[in-house]
């Protein structure tokens, strides 16, 4: 942490400033460091995600060549539905009743 000293000085509209101490900036509070924290989660980001030979993920762009246990799966198609998919979203469409007792709106009482 640098710090420097301010003299007392008398600004423009008269006031009166004390002399004090003021700290500096440090890297990470000025604009260098800024993208030097942006180089930073770059670099471990790129080398946290690396995928070698010994660690390849199954599926992850693998040809389906010999030793493949996928045979002969057929490719999904999205979007999946189910059988109900199509029921549930009429009853969400559905409007609700606010109240399900009945509401006496007519009181005969002239407010």
């Amino acid at each position: 942490m640098r710090t420097t000293w301010v003299r007392p000085y008398v600004k423009a509209d008269g006031t009166e400033v004390r002399g004090h101490v003021r700290r500096l900036p440090d890297l990470a509070g000025t604009a260098g460091g800024g993208l030097l924290l942006l180089v930073a989660v770059l670099l471990i980001v790129g080398f946290g995600t690396h995928t070698g030979p010994d660690t390849a993920v199954p599926g992850a762009g693998a040809s389906s060549g010999a030793g493949s246990s996928h045979g002969s799966e057929q490719a999904a198609v999205y979007p999946i539905k189910w059988p109900a998919w199509d029921k549930l979203q009429q009853e969400a469409q559905k409007p609700q009743r606010a109240v399900t007792y009945p509401v006496p709106w007519d009181t005969g009482r002239a407010w």
